[in-house]
């Protein structure tokens, strides 16, 4: 498979008429400097999400996926976005019985495959 197949296979994952829409206005810079502070904004969130769940404060790292959400969402990584809703919600449901550990390596899993299709999909804009 091709990496244009790959992206094919890939492109339910991101809002494509938010991003071709937003490109179309601010260009592709903008947005590639986007996600690549989104990388370190998500790992920052992980990282206190897993600080605050190990401490038993729930709702701190619900807060947590919700910024990943709100990240997410603003840079068209809709697929990402909607994941980090339903984590969230299930943690604040389940709270410490939340199976967050193989929650969080999926979730990552995500994250590195959804930011790849997006990183490539910018890069067939014109510059």
């Amino acid at each position: 498979m091709s990496n244009i197949d790959d992206i094919n296979s890939s492109i339910d994952n991101i809002n494509k008429k938010y991003i071709d829409e937003t490109v179309g206005i601010t260009g592709a810079e903008p947005f590639t400097a986007a996600l690549g502070l989104f990388r370190t904004q998500v790992s920052e969130y992980i990282a206190s999400c897993r600080t605050y769940f190990r401490k038993g404060e729930y709702e701190e790292a619900g807060r947590e996926l919700h910024k990943i959400k709100g990240a997410a969402s603003s840079i068209g990584l809709s697929r990402l976005a909607v994941k980090a809703k339903e984590m969230e919600l299930s943690l604040l449901e389940k709270r410490e019985k939340y199976p967050f550990d193989p929650e969080i390596a999926a979730f990552n899993e995500l994250v590195v495959q959804d930011e790849a299709t997006l990183g490539q999909y910018l890069k067939s804009f014109p510059e």
